[in-house]
């Protein structure tokens, strides 16, 4: 069953609460973390690895800490650096246009 192991923040932080009912969700029916840790197997065929309590209970403290505080911040650096290498693309192309003609 997937748990986590800060679920005691969930009152005072109601984002967390939100990413983990989803990843618990997301896993009912698509056994996202047992692709995840195993993979797709040859043809595409695929029949999901058991998952341990401890592996779902790491994961699931992993998704809600992308919740917390610091989760955020942590997501929204990733974004501004995804953010930064299209900027970056766009003037790299621009100057190679202008360099061509």
């Amino acid at each position: 069953m997937f748990k986590s192991r800060n679920s005691h923040r969930f009152q005072q932080n109601p984002l967390e609460k939100r990413f983990v009912d989803t990843w618990i969700e997301q896993n009912k029916y698509g056994h996202t973390l047992s692709h995840i840790l195993n993979g797709p197997s040859l043809y595409g065929l695929h029949t999901p690895a058991v998952t341990s309590d401890h592996d779902e209970e790491v994961a699931t403290t992993v998704i809600q800490w992308l919740g917390s505080p610091v989760g955020q911040a942590f997501l929204e650096d990733v974004l501004r650096i995804d953010d930064l290498r299209e900027q970056i693309r766009i003037v790299l192309n621009d100057e190679e246009k202008g360099h061509d003609n």
